[in-house]
């Protein structure tokens, strides 16, 4: 079952949800350390959202395809047109229909539960969904994938913000992993367009935000 997607919630929940998140997340190279945050901006405060962000590895796609992991999908010209890394970027990542891109491994903690990125599926024909999902390696060494959002096709017709994410399923997921407040893990995102026809997807400015907790 996906995990759903909420707006900015309270937070004593927002930390159980975080909780939650690392039930999913956990594999066995959870160590009892802090992920380190790079420095911060409010990216997306322009759309009501004064959250502090860092971009993600390549995040902009300004590297081309480095830190990416790439299937019918490219790099290419054409920037998301709110310029959020920067007024000189010209680079967006485009996923054909039963495409995938998956994003270099990211460091997770309790609070580190967060991101957006810019999203377009240009034209007026119906298209594929895009699917977000976490990939994580599991206490039996085996790599899984577990669903936490859907951008519906229709919806995205010009550059627009994803929505603020906030996990919530059972929080004794958490405890049945057997890790602490204190542990981190390993994860990587993956956007995989659903293989239906219709225009490809265009992704840009992927942004972490570490302090979804505080």
């Amino acid at each position: 079952m996906p995990l759903v997607i909420h707006p900015r919630i309270g937070k004593g929940l927002r930390r159980a949800a975080a909780l939650t998140v690392l039930a999913c997340f956990a594999g066995p190279a959870a160590a009892q350390a802090a992920c380190p945050t790079p420095p911060t901006v409010k990216a997306f405060q322009a759309f009501g959202d004064s959250s502090d962000y860092f971009l993600a590895p390549n995040g902009g796609f300004e590297s081309g395809a480095t830190a990416w992991t790439l299937s019918n999908a490219s790099v290419g010209s054409g920037n998301e047109s709110h310029y959020l890394h920067g007024k000189s970027d010209s680079r967006s990542l485009r996923v054909a229909p039963g495409g995938k891109a998956v994003t270099a491994a990211i460091c997770l903690d309790t609070t580190r539960t967060g991101y957006r990125f810019f999203a377009r599926q240009p034209g007026n024909g119906a298209g594929p969904d895009l699917n977000v999902s976490v990939r994580f390696v599991g206490k039996d060494g085996i790599s899984r994938e577990q669903q936490i959002d859907t951008l519906t096709e229709g919806n995205y017709r010009s550059w627009t913000p994803s929505r603020f994410w906030a996990p919530s399923i059972a929080a004794q997921m958490f405890q049945a992993i057997g890790l602490t407040v204190d542990d981190t893990a390993s994860v990587r995102l993956v956007f995989a367009a659903e293989n239906a026809a219709g225009p490809a997807w265009q992704l840009d400015d992927l942004y972490i935000d570490p302090y979804r907790t505080g």
